[in-house]
């Protein structure tokens, strides 16, 4: 072949971005150190290198008879690789070619003459690097060399390909490793989200059982009507689970979207307003709150319930005043009570700190935590004048 030849394909492929691969500033792998050993081999070359594009360098995976490991883009033959319409490149004597003479490599030290280079393509066509044999004495080749360099510049893209696939399945993996987590997580929540009405009607019915001879009728009936909203809150909980599409990102998807702030009320009165010293008050600027239902009403649930059990004083009436606030794109949730407060009076952003501060492992909070995440909402707890608050912004969905 003449010095300078081209060996012409049409080539309209872009350069690709390869710090998805994570293979940059890699170590030195046997099969890839293989290929450009058999590639000086083949050519009778000194120098071989796999070279990869990163923005104005190239990075060499493998090379043989060099010791740098990149060269600017300006400063490398492999660049006419790389922009040329072309998937070899072939200069027999470079120092007669009057586009590379003047190159510093050809008209200085190491004196570069021949050079043959083979563009990296992947499946999605773009050009990732080229696989290249240098010597500084003039050469010829013929097209059965030509083939030998394309056929190894296949095999460095079979390695990086079978990279990308593995780098794939390690994400799939780590996505399936979440999604185990967040079911764990799930499980735990809905068990003790299951509890709160179980118990409920658990204390009712044993207390009807006691004493319900010695009540009167209207009593009896109350009672037994709390009994039948907490078993018709529980049903209607257990039917938004069974209608939630979980997806593989632990997602859940497709629950109720609207939600009635006076229903919000009666849940609240009827988990928690039957047996205990509980008075619960609810004051909103809307009617109708449009968000993902389920997570939401079991972060209420939570903090009110841990709100009952922790923070309020023995034997006094326990006030907990919820006010919802509605934003273009958001509502605004107070949750304050008549407790005791947190030890810290500096404001809390975390359930960490919230646990740290009130001095109690077992406040539920993983499970909030975890709607927290299903929802896209933030948290924070304070202390105020007459106990500690919750300020619980939450996503709004347009109807």
């Amino acid at each position: 072949m003449k010095a300078g030849l081209i060996l012409e394909s049409p080539f309209p492929y872009p350069e690709s971005n390869l710090e998805p691969l994570d293979i940059l500033e890699t170590t030195a792998e046997n099969e890839y150190d293989e290929i450009t050993r058999l590639a000086s081999k083949l050519f009778g070359t000194p120098i071989s290198i796999i070279s990869l594009i990163d923005g104005r360098r190239l990075w060499f995976k493998s090379k043989v008879g060099i010791r740098v490991t990149e060269l600017p883009l300006e400063y490398s033959l492999c660049k006419t690789t790389m922009k040329t319409k072309s998937r070899v490149f072939v200069v027999c004597d470079a120092s007669k070619d009057e586009n590379l003479a003047s190159h510093p490599l050809v008209s200085g030290p190491p004196y570069l003459k021949f050079y043959a280079g083979a563009a990296l393509i992947d499946k999605e066509k773009n050009k990732l690097g080229t696989i290249c044999v240098i010597d500084n004495q003039a050469r010829e080749v013929n097209y059965e060399d030509v083939k030998c360099l394309q056929i190894l510049s296949k095999k460095v893209v079979e390695l990086i390909e079978r990279r990308k696939k593995e780098k794939l399945l390690k994400e799939e993996l780590r996505k399936v490793e979440n999604f185990a987590k967040t079911m764990e997580r799930f499980a735990l929540s809905t068990a003790h989200d299951l509890r709160s009405p179980l118990q409920n009607m658990i204390s009712i019915s044993q207390f009807l059982v006691n004493n319900g001879v010695k009540l009167e009728p209207e009593k009896q009936m109350e009672f037994l009507s709390h009994i039948y909203l907490n078993s018709k809150n529980l049903l209607e909980y257990i039917n938004d689970l069974l209608d939630a599409n979980t997806g593989i990102s632990g997602g859940i998807k497709n629950e109720s979207k609207a939600l009635s702030i006076l229903k919000l009320e009666h849940q609240l009165h009827n988990l928690y307003g039957a047996f205990q010293k509980v008075q619960i008050k609810v004051k909103a600027d809307i009617e109708i709150m449009h968000l993902r239902v389920l997570p939401f009403t079991q972060i209420i649930n939570n903090l009110v319930s841990n709100s009952i059990k922790h923070s309020c004083k023995k034997n006094e009436l326990s006030v907990i005043n919820l006010s919802i606030k509605s934003f273009t794109d958001k509502y605004e949730l107070h949750i304050e009570d008549n407790g005791i407060g947190f030890k810290n009076t500096h404001k809390l952003n975390s359930t960490t700190d919230y646990e740290i501060n009130s001095g109690s492992k077992k406040l539920g909070l993983r499970i909030v935590n975890f709607w927290l995440s299903e929802l896209n909402a933030n948290i924070e707890f304070y202390n105020h004048r007459n106990g500690s608050g919750v300020l619980l912004v939450v996503p709004r969905i347009v109807p």
